[in-house]
């Protein structure tokens, strides 16, 4: 297939997608799974504090490993967004580069056995990246590579537009998929950052922290912050 033919049917599958979702995100890894034929995919923003912000998702698996990625910090789409380029592991069970000592056991557990992260570039700078998710090892073929790189970069255009002003940094909260738990996760950093006195970045990382040291989801700790089971102290 030419690259303009490539193109068409991701545009034609995004439309068909759009259709039956109700929000960006999720209508674009839905268009991930479909064009690539893989079983998860999700996407996240980076702001300009560092902070990441998963603004779709697609596939249970998928939703636990975005979840390992944010509370450890580490992850193929991690690395994507820092690097500015694709970065995969084929087995994570067995990589030939150990790395995300962290997150990648969790992430097995979780289901996931081999992952895949693209950037999403806006010339020089990288917002985001585009996650893929695979349940048997295994890389990627060449068709599948390459339509992955191509679902980058249609996710950039599509989000751009659909956030305000087209400005990177304010597209997290506009594109924010409930569906993800953020807006949850939001709401409990702002009451975590005025319980504590401090500033939103310190108070999402003392949720990424209450995360990590008790084992569960950020959004199920979010919950419960927001619920009043939980406080935080200084």
């Amino acid at each position: 297939m030419t690259d303009a033919g490539r193109r068409a049917h991701v545009l034609e599958r995004l439309a068909f997608h759009q259709v039956a979702q109700d929000h960006v995100g999720r209508s674009l890894c839905s268009t991930a799974v479909d064009v690539v034929q893989v079983p998860g995919a999700a996407l996240m923003l980076v702001d300009d504090a560092g902070t990441v912000h998963p603004v779709g998702v697609h596939g249970e698996v998928m939703e636990a490993v975005e979840d390992l990625q944010q509370v450890h910090g580490e992850g193929p789409c991690i690395d994507a967004h820092h690097l500015g380029a694709p970065v995969g592991e084929p087995d994570l069970a067995r990589p030939s580069t150990p790395r995300w000592v962290g997150f990648t056991p969790l992430a097995v557990e979780a289901g996931a056995r081999a992952m895949f992260g693209y950037p999403l570039r806006i010339g020089s700078t990288c917002i985001g990246a585009l996650n893929l998710c695979a349940e048997r090892t295994g890389p990627l073929s060449g068709d599948q590579h390459r339509d992955a790189l191509l679902l980058a970069d249609v996710a950039v255009t599509t989000l751009l537009a659909a956030g305000p002003d087209g400005a990177p940094d304010r597209l997290t909260r506009s594109l924010v998929d409930d569906d993800t738990g953020q807006l949850v996760v939001h709401q409990a950093t702002g009451m975590v950052a005025v319980q504590v006195g401090t500033d939103v970045g310190d108070a999402l990382a003392r949720l990424r922290a209450h995360a990590f040291v008790t084992g569960r989801r950020l959004s199920a700790v979010a919950q419960d912050v927001v619920a009043r089971r939980l406080r935080l102290e200084p």
